[in-house]
């Protein structure tokens, strides 16, 4: 059965332990700790494969570069919906509701959790994914 909920596990080594979410993730703290235990461990008359040893290292400079551009790709996405956001106040907008369609001129943008939201009249927390018209 496969858990739902993020479900933390804990591993130990002789001396160190290490956290591990559930589905197999490793951060890049607990992969450095890993390799310092693995490394202090080692047999010394079958030590690690200098090859293997390298490819690890490389391993993980790779995963910590792709983290750092999702990261920024993320913050340029933020960025970029705040300024088209922000572009549409003092602008007539319509959207669409439950009660039919409404048009007002855009006070304010708040910027939220899930993205920015407009101030449309009375109307708060219009994401302005939802503009069916912009004047």
């Amino acid at each position: 059965m496969t858990p739902t909920n993020p479900i933390t596990t804990t591993t130990s080594t002789s001396s160190s332990s290490f956290t591990q979410a559930a589905g197999g993730a490793l951060g890049k703290d607990t992969f450095l700790k890993l390799l310092a235990a693995q490394l202090k461990n080692q047999n010394p008359l079958n030590p690690t494969d200098d090859q293997q040893f390298l490819a690890q290292m490389a391993q993980m400079s790779e995963v910590e570069q792709v983290t750092n551009m999702a990261q920024g790709q993320q913050e340029i996405a933020r960025s970029q919906q705040m300024t088209e956001a922000v572009s549409l106040i003092g602008r007539t907008v319509t959207w669409l509701d439950a009660n039919g369609s409404h048009s007002a001129v855009v006070d304010s943008v708040q910027a939220g959790a899930n993205g920015p939201t407009v101030t449309a009249g009375s109307q708060t927390g219009l994401s302005p994914a939802d503009l069916i018209e912009v004047r």
